[in-house]
C-alpha cells in the first residue's frame, strides 16, 4: 500500500446498538495480542469502488439489501467468524463474523463500472490481520443480529506513524439507511 493513496470502499454498517457485542469481542482480541483489533471500524465492506457512489446508488443499494433480508424477518445475522482479503495491506484480511447476505457479487446495485473489486463474503470487520497471523481463537463471539443498518461511502488512508501496518484514518461519506422492515399483514 502506498501513503497518501486512498481507498474507496462501499460498506454496510450496523446500527450502533447492534454493534456493542463486537466492541467487546475486539476488545479481547486485542488484549489477546492481535494489533489489528482497532485498525479498521466496524462495518462490513461490500466492494472496493474508484469512486464513491451517488445518493441515487446507495439508496438503491439499501432497497435491494433490505429486500435480501425478508425472508429472514427483515433481520441481518452476523454468526461464524471468516476472513476476506483486504487491499489495505499486502496479503491482510478482514476478520470477523459472516453474514447471513448473498455475496457481493450476486447483488446487482454493486455491479456498475465504478466496482474494482467485489468481496466474496460479507465479513463484519473485528479485525486486520496479516497473513502471518492465525485466525484468532478467542471465545466470546456470541450471534449478532440487527435489522437496522446503512450502506455507505468509505475513504480509508494509510497514515506515516503510529502501527504501520495497522495505521489508518478513515472517513463515512454519504450514507443511506435500509428501507425500515415492515411485517406483512398475512405473515
Amino acid at each position: 500500500m502506498i501513503l497518501n493513496t486512498i481507498l474507496r470502499f462501499v460498506v454496510l454498517i450496523p446500527h450502533r446498538d447492534s454493534r456493542g457485542l463486537l466492541e467487546n469481542y475486539r476488545q479481547r482480541l486485542f488484549a489477546g495480542g492481535f494489533a489489528g483489533a482497532y485498525a479498521f471500524p466496524v462495518l462490513a465492506p461490500l466492494a472496493q469502488v474508484s469512486r464513491s457512489f451517488s445518493p441515487e446508488e446507495l439508496k438503491a443499494l439499501a432497497h435491494e439489501v433490505r429486500s435480501l433480508t425478508l425472508p429472514n424477518d427483515g433481520k441481518i445475522t452476523a454468526g461464524r467468524p471468516g476472513r476476506v482479503l483486504c487491499p489495505l495491506a499486502e496479503g491482510a484480511t478482514f476478520f470477523g463474523p459472516l453474514l447471513d447476505l448473498p455475496s457481493p457479487e450476486t447483488i446487482t446495485g454493486l455491479s456498475n463500472e465504478k466496482a474494482r473489486f467485489l468481496f466474496p463474503q460479507i465479513v463484519l470487520c473485528a479485525a486486520l490481520l496479516l497473513p502471518k497471523e492465525e485466525t484468532p481463537d478467542i471465545p466470546g463471539l456470541s450471534v449478532i443480529s440487527f435489522r437496522a443498518a446503512k450502506i455507505a461511502n468509505l475513504a480509508v488512508r494509510p497514515l506515516e506513524g503510529g502501527a504501520a501496518p495497522y495505521s489508518f484514518e478513515w472517513r463515512l461519506g454519504q450514507e443511506r439507511w435500509l428501507p425500515a422492515f415492515t411485517r406483512s399483514r398475512n405473515a
